[in-house]
């Protein structure tokens, strides 16, 4: 699903779940870094192994986040992202 509706132009970031229902995280950051090199992408995982991360860095990802419940998880990325 995320591969059928992204477009490059209209997003500032790309927030990518590791374990996605319906394809891998990895074929999403491929497409996206073929549209746009410079997106910011953050990988979110509930668990991220050392082989997630050394494969993530394939794709020059801004963050690797375990994923957190707290309310404000969200907008701290957003911010993160908006201070680069």
């Amino acid at each position: 699903d995320a591969i059928v509706q992204f477009s490059a132009d209209k997003h500032v970031a790309a927030l990518i779940d590791w374990n996605l229902p319906d394809g891998k995280a990895t074929d999403v950051a491929e497409l996206l870094r073929s549209q746009n090199p410079t997106l910011p992408i953050v990988f979110l995982s509930a668990l991220f192994t050392n082989d997630h991360y050394q494969e993530a860095q394939l794709y020059s990802p801004m963050l690797c986040l375990v994923k957190d419940h707290r309310r404000d998880f969200f907008d701290n990325i957003l911010n993160h992202i908006s201070k680069k």
